[in-house]
């Protein structure tokens, strides 16, 4: 009894050592934001997350342009033209007007996942022979359209990376996974927002 309890201890402290992303953010497209007045249009997210990304994304956004904020899937069904019509995330002009007649709504945020590298799972170890780097990365990018004016007035990305060597020590590692990474890096980009929109 006593060396099941003294290995559990041990398994613990080695899980303490918990890897977790550093994020790197890019702007591509800024522009003033403080004036904006009206709705945004929330797209559906454009990736693959076990998460329910838009259901995040709607709050994060709700928490700074309250009720000005209008998930697609909301007014969908009530519009014959956006029934089947997937948002792209790179739109050209003529969508852009197209997607403001059919909503008369004034902005659109689009927002895009890409799981660029998932090496790691959630505990990592060790390997049988030498040194093998291993790595997660995925890039989130959030854009958000003035559909009036046709332009868009905000572009940036946001990395995450994890990256470790595995040897042959045994010793376990906790990792953060590619979708917990994709919820930080949601939550990071969109509250970099809550200085310019107001």
């Amino acid at each position: 009894m006593l060396f099941r309890k003294i290995w559990g201890c041990v398994f613990i402290i080695s899980l303490s050592s918990c890897v977790t992303a550093k994020f790197k953010t890019n702007i591509v497209k800024t522009s003033d934001l403080t004036e904006l007045s009206g709705k945004f249009l929330l797209n559906d997210f454009e990736g693959k997350s076990i998460f329910k990304i838009n259901e995040e994304a709607y709050e994060e956004l709700n928490a700074i342009i309250k009720d000005s904020i209008i998930k697609i899937e909301s007014i969908r069904p009530s519009i014959l033209g956006l029934y089947n019509y997937i948002i792209p995330f790179e739109l050209t002009k003529k969508e852009l007007e197209d997607i403001y007649v059919l909503t008369n709504i004034e902005y659109l945020i689009n927002i895009k996942s890409t799981i660029l590298k998932d090496d790691l799972s959630l505990f990592v170890g060790s390997t049988t022979y030498g040194t093998t780097g291993k790595i997660n990365k995925v890039r989130l990018e959030i854009s958000l359209y003035d559909l009036q004016k046709v332009t868009l007035l905000s572009h940036k990305i946001i990395e995450g990376v994890i990256e470790v060597d595995v040897n042959t020590e045994d010793h376990w590692t906790l990792v953060q996974s590619v979708e917990n990474m994709q919820l930080r890096s949601l939550k990071k980009i969109i509250r970099s927002y809550k200085k310019e929109l107001k």
